[in-house]
């Protein structure tokens, strides 16, 4: 039964993601959004949704170091396994702006919540306000520096009509991402207690590649549809969300303890090394591109991450 309701969270959390993000994006097409704000926005928000709703509820039902654990693991599982996987199967371009700004800012909150959390293993409700705060501000600059760039286009050919399906989607996204939390979360815990197995690891693998696989479905669509904007856009602006939004919502709701301290001083440390990685991955191999030998290295990073995780 726990498989079963592991399963079942994940195909509901996925099947939301897709009726969230499809939704979504048609909206934000609707008002002639650019596809790279709509990654790094909408379709962000959309995929990084499964995390915020088992974090809350897991810190609700008390077991914060699967919150936490959750989100590490997703970031790790963003960097290394999808864009390893995305750039395997496509060359994905960086830009000089997207390396200064996003990128760049992408490690700063990367660094910001390591401090936040090494000295007390708390992140505590003013973290959690000023995590919120940031996002606000990353928001602001993206609506409006990015919004009239005349280098970005919304890939579509017809004129979007306004449709009210667009809003059914959302709204059915959001119930089965609740309904999938609520499963996942229960049968990963109770595999964990059946198994002796630490939730520390659960979150991490599970729950983490579990809440990954929207950002993953979602990057290999927008590559299918030669939205390679979209694409990077979408994993970038996750682990930026998810640290921002889910961990920074999540704390003001109720503060984050950390009980098992590998989670800050060995995952969050592999985080912190993948985060760091990009950029000069983007610049050593093939300049301002990560292409199939930046993957390969990246999916390497992870699956030895995994072994050392298990082993």
């Amino acid at each position: 039964m726990d498989i079963f309701f592991i399963l079942s969270g994940l195909f509901l959390l996925i099947l939301g993601s897709h009726f969230l993000t499809k939704g979504a994006i048609s909206l934000s097409l609707f008002f002639k959004i650019p596809k790279i704000v709509v990654g790094l926005t909408i379709v962000s928000l959309a995929t990084s949704t499964p995390e915020l709703f088992i974090s809350v509820q897991s810190v609700l039902n008390g077991h914060d170091d699967l919150a936490f654990g959750n989100i590490i693991g997703s970031n790790i599982s963003n960097i290394g396994l999808i864009i390893g996987i995305t750039t395997i199967i496509a060359t994905l371009t960086i830009d000089r702006q997207f390396c200064r700004v996003e990128l760049t800012f992408m490690k700063a909150i990367s660094l910001l919540l390591f401090l936040f959390v090494v000295f007390d293993n708390k992140l505590n409700r003013i973290e959690g306000g000023i995590l919120a705060i940031l996002f606000i501000v990353f928001m602001i600059y993206i609506i409006k520096n990015k919004r009239n760039s005349a280098k970005l286009d919304l890939g579509v050919k017809q004129k979007q009509t306004f449709n009210f399906i667009y809003l059914l989607l959302i709204i059915l996204g959001g119930v089965f991402l609740w309904l999938g939390a609520e499963l996942l979360i229960n049968g990963a815990i109770s595999l964990a207690e059946k198994l002796g197995v630490d939730e520390r690891i659960i979150s991490i693998t599970t729950l983490a590649i579990g809440t990954s696989l929207p950002e993953l479905f979602a990057s290999i669509f927008s590559l299918i549809k030669k939205e390679k904007g979209i694409s990077i856009g979408n994993l970038i602006g996750s682990n930026i969300f998810n640290i921002l939004i889910v961990l920074g919502v999540t704390s003001l709701i109720k503060p984050i303890t950390i009980q098992n301290s590998n989670l800050i001083f060995t995952d969050m440390i592999w985080m912190l090394g993948f985060t760091f990685a990009i950029i000069p991955l983007v610049y050593f191999f093939s300049r301002k591109k990560l292409g199939y030998i930046e993957g390969l290295i990246l999916l390497l990073g992870y699956i030895i991450f995994i072994y050392t995780l298990l082993f």
